[in-house]
């Protein structure tokens, strides 16, 4: 669907007396003797129909919210990957382009239709594309290497799902054992008819009936989706030993058209449900459990609504459900009323020196405001379900966090150019303000790959 937003909004810029002077910050924006963060790309599968959202919640909250390369020198390239047969998204990218802010850097790839045609439809009957947003993001390393775009880790999240909180490296990564690690959440749970009843099928058809099931991934409080580009190939080779009893040659291993295409295609002709992030991190515990942060809730202690039980009682899956000190939520499911989250948030994370002109800090309820960064949201908007209850630790966390991220100079939050670059009090509106933000982030040109 196509959001559309509300009028232009006043903003005025108000000074914090809480915070050090510019010339006593320290920038350090990394945890102590830390290396440098691995390669990090963005990616939002897009077409034409979701061009407002792309123009809307993902840039311009990636605008405000992700770090300079000073912070993160190989995790600012952000990619839209369009249909290359569609006439209306080669317009929609160039629109995009047209708008498109100097920061993140933002580039465009057209994928080519598969080479059987559309897909057959899948078990969820939503429409070929919606089968096809999902076997793209399964094949997304080799698109980005085709482009050059070669990076170590990836993270997926869809359009209609804006950032909400400052990113720092330690966001979406866990130092430890000497390596950075990708946070990975999800629920030990599954099995509510009506909802997710079937999102593991797919598993079982694609690794077999005895297939190890440690949790449902496919959830927005663990967006974006991070994967080791590597761990793609592994992937997609063990789907096609299983489902078509071959073993894929690297030459093989391609976009559209090789055994990878057809391994899936034999899954939607089953009719069968399933989850491209069931099957990618359901994969990763079972061959690459060390290499990653996991973070499991589990069912029996928060009583999602989409779920009826665990999906595993095996203790490496249980002693995953806590961790201290918890991962703050980057994203929500809120593109169609974005532009209030994005009004809170961002005062919220300037310690209220960049704020709607008629509201400041004093207005909100602040350590309630910072526990909703740990709150899954999609369980109140689901039939039957409450807000999730703040969990101890969430409040010191996401203060201490914020903090950090406030005293992270090089970090070049919006609030840092609207303070540094001296602008008017008053902006006129909202896009007015990012693209006056933006003028002097290091930025690279958008590249179309054709």
């Amino acid at each position: 669907c196509a959001y559309f937003f509300t009028a232009p909004m006043q903003y005025k810029i108000y000074q914090n007396h809480n915070r050090l002077p510019l010339s006593e910050q320290n920038g350090t924006c990394l945890p102590p003797s830390t290396p440098p963060p691995p390669s990090y790309t963005s990616v939002f599968r897009t077409f034409k129909g979701a061009k407002e959202e792309l123009q809307t919640c993902v840039l311009y909250s990636y605008n405000a919210f992700w770090p300079s390369e000073k912070v993160w020198p190989g995790g600012s390239n952000l990619v839209a990957i369009w249909d290359d047969e569609s006439n209306g998204d080669h317009q929609a990218s160039e629109e995009t382009k047209r708008i498109q802010l100097d920061w993140p850097q933002v580039h465009h790839i057209f994928e080519e239709m598969p080479a059987g045609g559309p897909f057959p439809e899948s078990g969820f009957r939503r429409g070929w594309g919606y089968d096809r947003q999902q076997y793209s993001n399964m094949v997304v390393d080799l698109v980005l290497e085709r482009a050059n775009l070669t990076t170590e880790y990836i993270g997926i999240a869809d359009t209609d799902s804006p950032l909400v909180a400052p990113v720092l490296p330690e966001a979406l990564f866990r130092f430890s054992n000497g390596m950075w690690m990708p946070r990975v959440i999800g629920y030990n749970g599954c099995c509510t008819p009506g909802w997710t009843l079937g999102w593991h099928d797919g598993n079982l058809f694609m690794f077999g009936k005895n297939a190890t099931l440690a949790g449902e991934f496919m959830v927005v409080i663990g967006f974006p989706i991070i994967v080791k580009a590597k761990h793609l190939k592994d992937m997609r080779r063990a789907i096609v030993k299983h489902v078509l009893n071959h073993d894929l040659m690297e030459k093989e291993d391609v976009v559209v058209g090789g055994p990878f295409e057809e391994a899936f295609t034999k899954m939607l002709q089953t009719g069968k449900k399933y989850s491209q992030f069931d099957i990618m991190m359901n994969f990763m515990w079972v061959r690459h459990r060390n290499e990653y942060h996991w973070v499991i809730r589990d069912q029996k202690r928060v009583n999602h609504p989409a779920f009826s039980k665990r999906i595993s009682n095996d203790t490496d899956v249980l002693v995953t459900d806590f961790e201290k000190p918890p991962h703050i939520g980057l994203m929500k499911h809120e593109c169609r009323t974005w532009e209030p989250f994005y009004r809170n948030f961002i005062c919220l994370a300037s310690g209220g020196s960049f704020c709607e002109k008629s509201s400041s800090l004093v207005d909100m309820d602040v350590n309630s405001s910072i526990e909703e960064l740990f709150v899954d949201w999609e369980i109140r908007k689901m039939p039957g379900g409450k807000k999730e209850r703040p969990q101890e630790g969430w409040l010191e966390t996401g203060q201490n966090y914020l903090e950090k991220a406030r005293q992270c100079r090089d970090a070049d939050f919006v609030w840092m150019r609207a303070e540094d670059e001296a602008l008017p009090n008053e902006v006129a509106n909202l896009a007015t303000t990012m693209k006056l933000l933006s003028q002097n982030r290091t930025s690279q040109s958008a590249l179309l790959i054709n």
